[in-house]
């Protein structure tokens, strides 16, 4: 015997099987497939790796890089592009200040210099004022009836103008102190040394006088200029 087709005698389809309480049982629909989850961008991930080992402009590179991939494709990792980026930032400012400001330990200060310490430090000195020792490094006024090295003779002030260099300037003091020494020259002080507190180049816009001093390191006698 034949199986009969399911269908009605007036050629309808029969109406689906009653479920419990009398309504038709319905179908089971197909679940939906839950989304894959979204990769990380590998760029940012790049990035934050070389910002943390000292990356500095490569870093930031890749991590902007990585914004713009991440704006578009929707891919994780925005936080570690940033991350990156701001890590980067600090690193390389961080080796500008370190190359660009310099260690004060190692800074060498270069020899000090006597005649500007002396300008700036020293007492005003005069004709007639005499020094315990020239070699002191602030000269020291003294009666000239007590022990003295030295002598003030004269002084006198350079006009105004540009520095004019280490050989003429030194070359003009000694011409203008001997000159002014040889009425100084008496019995007992007939051949002091000469010495002078003059400019330097790096003092010159601050003072341009000079001092002359006549100086004997065994000891003078009373005063030359009186």
């Amino acid at each position: 015997m034949q199986d009969q087709d399911p269908k009605s005698l007036d050629g309808s389809m029969p109406p689906a099987p009653a479920g419990p309480g009398g309504y038709p049982e319905w179908g089971a629909s197909g679940a939906y497939a839950a989304a894959p989850p979204a990769a990380t961008n590998r760029l940012a991930v790049a990035s934050l790796a070389l910002a943390v080992l000292g990356g500095g402009p490569l870093s930031a590179i890749l991590a902007i890089v990585a914004l713009r991939q991440i704006f578009w494709s929707e891919e994780r990792g925005r936080g570690l592009a940033i991350a990156g980026l701001v890590l980067s930032a600090c690193t390389t400012l961080a080796c500008v200040v370190i190359l660009v400001l310099p260690d004060a330990d190692t800074v060498d200060p270069g020899p000090a210099d006597p005649a500007v310490n002396r300008a700036l430090q020293g007492p005003a000195l005069a004709p007639g004022d005499c020094i315990r020792s020239v070699d002191a490094g602030n000269p020291v006024v003294v009666p000239c009836g007590d022990p003295h090295t030295a002598e003030v003779f004269t002084v006198f002030t350079f006009p105004d103008g540009p520095y004019p260099g280490d050989t003429e300037l030194v070359a003009e003091i000694e011409k203008r102190c001997t000159r002014s020494l040889k009425p100084y020259l008496t019995a007992g002080n007939e051949s002091p040394e000469l010495r002078y507190l003059g400019p330097t180049e790096t003092s010159w816009f601050l003072s341009r006088t000079v001092t002359c001093v006549a100086a004997d390191p065994k000891g003078m006698t009373g005063s030359l200029v009186g």
